[in-house]
């Protein structure tokens, strides 16, 4: 998998930011290895079936069985997600972002079926 990651210069009193893209259906994405304020996530579904976005506070992916960080939003399939927190929310150790079968626990599918992208400001 190879992950995109494009820095936006801050402009207008907003502070930089980078995207990590996908750019091909995944199971999951590291956002990134170190702390980070997520800033907001899109995520479309090619699943025959319904999915769980997943974020946890991980510098590597966590366990399968291990419940998210910051709960789990249902995806349909064939459906956009595009989830901005209305401020960004801080993850002290790094940014991991997947889908999972289940809602409770993360639980990756067999098929890389999910497009993600996000948006995060990195901290030192």
């Amino acid at each position: 998998m190879t992950t995109l990651m494009i820095t936006t210069p801050s402009r207008q009193g907003r502070e930089a930011f980078v995207t990590a893209d996908s750019q091909a259906p995944v199971k999951a994405l590291q956002a990134s290895a170190s702390p980070a304020d997520l800033k907001g996530i899109t995520f479309t579904s090619q699943a025959a079936a319904i999915r769980y976005l997943q974020i946890f506070n991980a510098a590597s992916a966590p366990a399968d069985g291990l419940p998210p960080t910051r709960g789990a939003i249902p995806i349909n399939p064939g459906e956009t997600i595009e989830w901005e927190p209305s401020e960004a929310k801080f993850f002290s150790t790094g940014l991991y972002v997947c889908s999972s079968t289940t809602q409770n626990t993360k639980t990756l599918s067999g098929n890389d079926d999910m497009w993600i992208t996000v948006d995060f400001i990195p901290r030192a």
